[in-house]
């Protein structure tokens, strides 16, 4: 007769990563360094400064700031594309008001808020009560948006 042999958890089973699944993983990261080491090769007196590294990375804050944002709604599976259309609108916004009322942006800041809250709040209110599709919806928006821009 045979003893039952106790339960023993088998080991987890080993993942290779080929070639292709390392790039895709690593690959942004490999060419951003490849970028700046070629660069400071190129330029070595003007490139790699700090100037030049402040200078670039407050260029890129909007950006970023924009695309953390959208991570929240393309997470929720949804699509906002009037996102970028905003935030042309309150940039214009932010500079017309400061310029016609001649105060600063900490005066003007909640003005902004409140516009792109509204905005947002469309966008909503089109998706959820509604029910257009995100991708058609915020397309309209953004539309709408351009228009108040050029306006």
């Amino acid at each position: 007769m045979n003893a039952p042999t106790p339960d023993v958890p088998l080991a987890p089973a080993k993942r290779r990563l080929d070639g292709w699944q390392i790039f895709g993983r690593y690959g942004a990261l490999a060419l951003l360094v490849a970028m700046i080491v070629a660069f400071s090769a190129i330029e070595p007196q003007n490139f790699p400064t700090l100037s030049n590294t402040v200078n670039i990375l407050s260029q890129c804050t909007i950006g970023a700031i924009v695309a953390m944002g959208l991570t929240i709604t393309l997470v929720a599976g949804e699509f906002d594309l009037s996102l970028g259309y905003q935030v042309s609108l309150l940039g214009g916004l932010a500079a017309g008001l400061m310029n016609t009322l001649d105060t600063s942006p900490y005066a003007v800041f909640p003005i902004l808020l409140v516009a792109g809250a509204v905005i947002g709040l469309v966008n909503g209110i089109l998706v959820t009560r509604f029910h257009i599709n995100s991708f058609v919806g915020t397309l309209g928006v953004g539309t709408l948006v351009v228009g108040l821009n050029f306006a």
